[in-house]
């Protein structure tokens, strides 16, 4: 009984997308456009550094490439099928993959950290979807396949999307939906340093998860035991429970400012406007109420980040609780730098 209905909320649209950048733009995938060729604009009175960044820089990425993954020193997008990467320092531009015929690609804000690039290719015939998982050097080289899987399709719209492959710099995490367990199975797999990928949690429900920079995994768990929702720290092997809800209650986590962000709800339908601050070892939490209007839309390391009808993206240190607002109509958050939409010019705030 608890294996049907983990199938069937998943199936039944009991979760929220991975990509947690929802912004009033609804094109959540790049369209082929005109490719920037030059270097980024010089700055204008509009590009002023905004604080807390220690830099704010524009960055020619076209305006509609919202598939994208960074850090504080480089940006890659998606732009039709193809797979750019610009240094910011000095705007030079290249190509590092084509993707094939009849796939997608998708990144994740996380999904660049110093040399690494991660990313997911999915095709989808019928009520079949493949996936594979790859992992570029930038410093040049051929990509690295970490997994490849074959599942069932989990449709589109307000449906389960898995958040696409995340990374320190070093590891790389990344959610896998296979055959291998009937009727599907839902897996949380990491690949240390580039090594054999290992999983670490194997199941039927929705998860979310996220990889901390010393390379802990959070993972919530829609549906685990007890029919409630779970959050779970991995580090070096052990598992620590850092509480349970009811499983309406469950949604995404983030290692933010020492400790955890949980979102309170799924984000589906309905955007998630409050969550909780807890420590690592879960002994202390307290609820963050978002305000009215204001609805969650991603993470630094340091900040929540937010969007407020009426005044665009906001982000909120949970250390301070001081809270600024960012000149844009979107936004996407990693952890040590934001990428923001200010009029038809991307800006990458450094961290």
């Amino acid at each position: 009984m608890k294996r049907a209905l983990a199938a069937g909320l998943v199936l039944a649209a009991a979760c929220v997308p991975q990509a947690v950048t929802p912004s009033p733009t609804p094109t959540a995938t790049a369209t082929a456009t005109a490719a920037a060729t030059t270097a980024p604009p010089s700055p204008t009175a509009t590009g002023r550094s905004v604080p807390p960044f220690a830099r704010a820089t524009p960055v020619a990425v076209p305006r509609d490439a919202f598939n994208v993954a960074f850090d504080r020193d480089r940006v890659a997008y998606l732009d039709g099928s193809e797979v750019f990467v610009i240094e910011v320092a000095t705007g030079q531009r290249k190509s590092l993959h084509k993707v094939g015929q009849g796939w997608t690609a998708e990144l994740d804000p996380a999904g660049l950290a110093g040399d690494t690039l991660v990313l997911i290719e999915t095709r989808t015939d019928g009520q079949r979807t493949d996936g594979r998982v790859l992992r570029f050097d930038l410093r040049g080289g051929a990509p690295v396949t970490l997994d490849d899987f074959s599942g069932p399709f989990l449709g589109g719209g307000d449906t389960y999307r898995p958040r696409p492959p995340v990374t320190n710099g070093r590891d790389a995490l990344w959610i896998r939906v296979d055959e291998d367990t009937r009727p599907f199975g839902i897996d949380v797999v990491v690949s240390r340093g580039g090594g054999a990928k290992q999983d670490l949690q194997t199941g039927s429900s929705a998860v979310w998860i996220d990889l901390g920079e010393d390379g802990r995994v959070l993972i919530s768990t829609l549906l685990a035991q007890g029919d409630r929702s779970e959050l779970t720290l991995v580090r070096d092997g052990a598992r620590t429970s850092l509480g349970t809800r009811p499983p309406e209650q469950g949604g995404p986590a983030f290692f933010v400012a020492g400790g955890v962000y949980w979102s309170i709800g799924t984000g589906i339908v309905r955007p998630t406007s409050s969550g909780e601050q807890l420590s690592l070892d879960g002994s202390q939490r307290r609820t963050i109420e978002l305000g009215s209007g204001c609805n969650w839309i991603g993470a630094t390391a340091k900040h929540i980040g937010i969007f407020c009808q009426g005044t665009g993206p906001r982000i909120i240190d949970l250390a301070t609780s001081e809270e600024r607002g960012i000149p844009a109509t979107a936004a996407r958050f990693a952890p040590r730098a934001v990428l923001w939409l200010e009029g038809g010019q991307w800006w990458l705030g450094a961290l």
